[in-house]
């Protein structure tokens, strides 16, 4: 947490308007004090500073609850590929890397191996400004 100025003179009658800029490493609510001192008082003004940060608004698909990516129904041939894509949305301008896997429980015992695969599997939406 920084204050800008982080010290000055409050004339009589006046006031001063004192810049808080607070920065954090991870999502959630934090909370800290800031320890007001003033000149000829004894104790100390301490105030509550307090914030939620929350994290990038990413959907799938963007207008399902619950996306889901169909097939349908293919006709099977040897070395058959179908292909169907997604877009992953990032709705606002915080930065938000990305990665996919297969739920473990899909994967194919026999082979140890997943029958899908993707050509792109990690990723990072960086926000370039409006």
């Amino acid at each position: 947490m920084t204050t800008r100025p982080n010290r000055l003179t409050v004339g009589a009658g006046t006031s001063r308007t004192v810049e808080v800029d607070i920065e954090c490493g991870t999502t959630g609510t934090k909370e800290s004090y800031l320890i007001c001192h003033f000149e000829n008082i004894e104790k100390p003004t301490k105030m509550l500073i307090k914030g939620t940060f929350r994290g990038p608004r990413v959907t799938i698909d963007a207008d399902q609850e619950d996306p889901a990516l169909d097939f349908g129904f293919i006709h099977y041939r040897p070395g058959c590929t179908i292909q169907r894509q997604f877009g992953i949305f990032n709705e606002d301008g915080i930065p938000a890397k990305w990665s996919l896997e297969e739920m473990e429980h899909c994967i194919n015992k026999e082979y140890g191996q997943s029958e899908f695969t993707s050509t792109i599997s990690t990723g990072k939406f960086i926000f370039t400004g409006s």
